[in-house]
Parts: C-alpha cells; sequence; structure tokens
C-alpha cells in the first residue's frame, strides 16, 4: 500500500504524463476498481468494460484530486459514483423499451383507413424504439 507522500508523488507524476506512473497506478488500484465494478454489474465482461471507463475518468479527473484524503478513497469514490451513473443510465434504457399501443394511439390522427392506421401505429412504436 502507498503512504500519503507515495500517492502524492504518483499523482504527481501521473499528471505530468509519465508512462510508468500510470502503469503503478493501475498496478496499485487495478484489482480495487475491478471489485468495485464487477460488484455493480456482475458480470466479468461488463466488470472490464466498467473498470477501463473508470481508468479514464480517473486520468481525466486526476487534476481535480487534491491530496487532503487518500487516493483510494478518492478512487472508490469516484468508482462508485461511475457505477451509479450507468446503473441508472441502464435502468432508464430498459424503461423505454416497450411500447404500448395505448402510449402511441394519442400521437396519430385517426383516418377511416384500419390498414393505414396500424401501419401508423407500427411505424410510432418502431421510431419510439429506435429512440429508447
Amino acid at each position: 500500500m502507498l503512504t500519503g507522500t507515495d500517492e502524492k508523488s504518483l499523482v504527481a507524476r501521473c499528471r505530468q504524463g509519465e508512462d510508468e506512473a500510470w502503469r503503478e497506478l493501475v498496478d496499485a488500484f487495478g484489482q480495487k476498481i475491478y471489485s468495485v465494478a464487477y460488484h455493480f454489474t456482475l458480470k466479468r465482461e461488463d466488470a472490464e468494460e466498467l473498470a477501463q471507463e473508470i481508468f479514464l475518468r480517473i486520468f481525466e479527473n486526476l487534476h481535480r484530486y487534491d491530496g487532503s484524503f487518500p487516493l483510494v478513497a478518492w478512487i472508490v469514490s469516484l468508482s462508485r459514483n461511475l457505477c451509479i451513473d450507468r446503473y441508472r443510465r441502464k435502468k432508464r434504457e430498459k424503461s423505454f423499451r416497450f411500447v404500448s399501443d395505448d402510449a402511441v394511439a394519442p400521437m396519430l390522427t385517426s383516418q377511416d383507413d384500419p390498414a393505414d392506421n396500424a401501419l401508423k401505429k407500427e411505424r410510432t412504436k418502431i421510431l419510439f424504439s429506435a429512440l429508447a
């Protein structure tokens, strides 16, 4: 485990773009990040993808880490927040997948041609599914 001084040094080296420092950061925190991601996804492939997303977010936001608390706490907090965001996004996506006839009907203008009405209804449902 890294000491506070080691963490600050590692962060400074990462901020300077030192490749070896990034490898050290991944080695030091990779398993913990993967564990957090796996806890949320329960699937190896999804956890690996999410862990990569988390490391990208760390890379983009490392300039915000001020060293006032342990780096592991900042990383786990960032990881957890990203997992929660992803969970909410997935939940929102799932809620829009099914479009009922009742939801589509008010958007259609009524005509006397049942075949035309059915075709419009089906096209509207396809459109909503694509948007979801």
